[in-house]
């Protein structure tokens, strides 16, 4: 019997080195799968190199080529001081001539421009020298008005531009204004003070007395910053 019972210990012991050998065996194909799983898959190129980390997050598209931004000029909040214009009936003079209209971009327009010489001055910073492309949007409501460097003077930083963009049609409805984007093209701006002139030309065109636009406001992409001197108190009287 005692022999019986030595082999029967035996025999346990020896079960019991057989399942520590394949438990570890299974331990250490635990530390393989994630040894390389671990690894590669998660904390290498794939998650934490190319794809997040590299050149589709950081790299070209956020942090490559500036794109051209969108800046919106209000006329109405130009500086009017010392403007005074007339109208089909009737004149007005600085901020009297700023009038609601809900299909002009901010709901308000300039208007009264009939006179020859009335200059609407958009001046803003730049953080940069470069370029940056000008649309005008403008009103009519009179016959078809040409829109170029005779009937409309475009001055940048003093330096008058020559263009020819058409005609402001005349209004479709007597009820309402329309309004119409013109690109003028690329103009030079430079780092610091800029000013973009408007300014109302001779013309004979509205029963032979002087006709111009109505304005709106101007449009100016650019990849620089640009700071419009926006007198937003203008609308305070109208």
């Amino acid at each position: 019997m005692k022999k019986i019972f030595k082999n029967l210990a035996t025999l346990l012991i020896m079960a019991s080195l057989a399942c520590g050998v394949a438990f570890g065996f299974a331990a250490c194909g635990n530390g393989d799968k994630g040894g390389d799983e671990g690894g590669t898959e998660q904390g290498g190129n794939e998650q934490g190199g190319t794809e997040q980390g590299g050149s589709e997050q950081g790299g070209s598209e956020q942090g490559g080529e500036t794109q051209a931004q969108e800046y919106i000029f209000e006329a109405e909040y130009v500086d009017l001081t010392g403007v005074s214009g007339t109208g089909i009936s009737g004149s007005a003079s600085e901020t009297e001539m700023i009038t609601y209209d809900k299909y002009a971009s901010n709901s308000y327009a300039v208007g009264f421009t009939h006179r020859s010489g009335i200059t609407l001055k958009f001046n803003f910073t730049s953080d940069a020298a470069g370029k940056a492309t000008l649309t005008l949007k403008l009103g009519n409501e009179s016959v078809p008005l040409p829109l170029n460097s005779d009937n409309l003077i475009i001055k940048v930083n003093g330096t008058e531009i020559n263009y020819d963009v058409g005609s402001i049609p005349s209004n479709s409805s007597p009820k309402h204004n329309d309004y119409h984007d013109f690109e003028i093209g690329e103009i030079d701006v430079v780092e610091g003070d800029n000013t973009i002139e408007l300014i109302v030309g001779e013309n004979t065109l509205m029963n032979g007395s002087t006709q111009g636009p109505i304005f709106d406001a101007i449009v100016l992409e650019s990849e620089a910053t640009l700071v419009f001197d926006a007198h937003e108190d203008n609308l305070d009287e109208v």
